[in-house]
Formats: structure tokens, sequence, C-alpha cells
């Protein structure tokens, strides 16, 4: 799934990872990504792809609207960056 399209330029991983509501799909709860909190690494690279740890923590909340609790999420996804690292294409894993 590509990340840009014609009007938007292709982000980089700072801002893929900041923007992206694909990373929702590591939410246990159905909450929502603390930002505050989110980190990554690239780490392995295999074909182009380069492998990316997520790491945050899931804000829950209750029907009132106060927090029910606070979730440590972990997912992968594979980032394929062109030359001037910027994200062109994503998967995740």
């Amino acid at each position: 799934m590509s990340p840009a399209d014609s009007k938007n330029p292709l982000p980089s991983v700072d801002e893929w990872m900041r923007t992206s509501a694909l990373l929702n799909r590591f939410c246990s709860q159905n909450g929502w990504i603390d930002s505050d909190t989110l980190r990554w690494d690239l780490a392995a690279e295999n074909s182009g792809w380069r492998r990316s740890n997520i790491h945050f923590t899931e804000v829950v909340m209750e029907g009132s609207g106060c927090v029910a609790g606070r979730i440590e999420c972990f997912g992968q996804v594979d980032l394929r960056l062109d030359a001037q690292g910027r994200v062109v294409d994503v998967r995740v894993v």
C-alpha cells in the first residue's frame, strides 16, 4: 500500500510514523495511540524492505470519557524507502 498519492509528497519515516492510520491495527482495545509514547527502530533489511519495530501505549476510554487504562502495544511493519529515505511502500508484518 503506497503512502503517497499524486497530491501529497512522499513522507519521511518520522512523518509516516506520526501520521499513519495503519498503526491503529496494533491497538488491542479499540483505543488510540498516545503519540508521546510512540517509538520505533529500523531493524533488518531484506530485499529492499526495512523492518521496523513499533512500540506505543494505547489509551482506552470508558463510556463516560474517562481514561479506563493504558496498554503497551507492539507491532512490525516493513518499509520500502527511496534514496532520500522517504517511505514509498509499507506492509504490515
